[in-house]
């Protein structure tokens, strides 16, 4: 409530842990990070990991620390999605705009939605954004920032043009930004152990760093989705998913909200004809 964003890091049974994942649980977070690069190696969007049935026991998982911070009957948004952090190239990460390969880290500050949609009557938060990370995460890897509330001036102004434009790409050098907040205010998001469970009010300003080229550690691999209070709807046309829902999905479920997902980030990455193989169409029973 203080901050606009908050972390439960996993620890070991025994040491007063706020979170833990069971052993079985927490070897296919391993699994889905190693089948992450496999799909991009392959020219897939790594969102597809949420075919497999691992990513969706971890968003069972996240149903009892959603209820704990938006109340019971809280329920997923229909939209899911894997990032890979891109390795720095030439000494520079770039802007990181529309221009950013599907599934890339995403490092144009920006927020997810405006006060209005994030924010009860009450002051309280309607909508999380949720962000696990599938590898540990260090400051050069591939973090996340945020903009703390209680630093953000334009954090509850939604009528305010760097409301929801609090960064914009340089009209001349598409790798400069203009900010339109307080840089001194950015706090990074490490570090993290694997499997930690981040979220953020959904108009917390944040971004997504590229991994180093000399990083100690792999690029940063995390998947995302959003969590809506009772009775709160992001998406007009497409109904969320409760926790039933989400265990009862179809395959043919998931790969409609992965196209769904990717089509909704589309004005983020560079969503070529390309970003799904030809292949996936032409499965049997897929084109139809």
């Amino acid at each position: 409530d203080r901050r606009g964003y908050g972390a439960l890091r996993p620890t070991a049974a025994g040491n007063g842990a706020a979170w833990a994942w069971p052993e079985p649980l927490a070897a296919e977070i391993a699994w889905l990070r190693e089948a992450a690069f496999a799909l991009r190696t392959r020219g897939w969007p790594p969102a597809f990991v949420f075919v497999f049935d691992a990513a969706w026991r971890i968003v069972d998982r996240m149903w009892a620390p959603m209820e704990a911070a938006l109340g019971e009957g809280c329920a997923m948004d229909p939209s899911v999605f894997c990032w890979i952090a891109r390795v720095a190239e030439g000494g520079g990460g770039g802007g990181g705009g529309a221009t950013a390969p599907v599934g890339g880290n995403f490092g144009m500050p920006h927020r997810d939605f405006t006060h209005l949609a994030s924010t009860a009557a009450d002051g309280s938060a309607t909508v999380l954004s949720v962000w696990v990370p599938l590898c540990a995460v260090d400051a050069d890897n591939g973090c996340m920032m945020v903009v703390p509330r209680q630093l953000d001036r334009h954090f509850e102004k939604r009528y305010a043009y760097a409301h929801m434009r609090p960064a914009l790409k340089n009209d001349s050098d598409e790798n400069m930004l203009e900010v339109r907040f307080d840089l001194q205010a950015a706090r990074a998001l490490a570090p993290l152990e694997a499997g930690s469970i981040v979220a953020w009010r959904g108009n917390v300003i944040h971004w997504g760093t590229c991994c180093a080229p000399d990083a100690a550690l792999p690029p940063r691999v995390s998947v995302g989705f959003n969590f809506l209070k009772a009775g709160e709807r992001l998406q007009s046309g497409a109904p969320t998913l409760s926790r039933d829902d989400a265990r009862a999905l179809p395959l043919a479920g998931r790969l409609a909200l992965i196209a769904r997902s990717l089509l909704a980030y589309s004005p983020w990455f560079d969503l070529g004809d390309e970003a799904v193989p030809a292949g996936f169409f032409a499965a049997e029973g897929v084109g139809a």
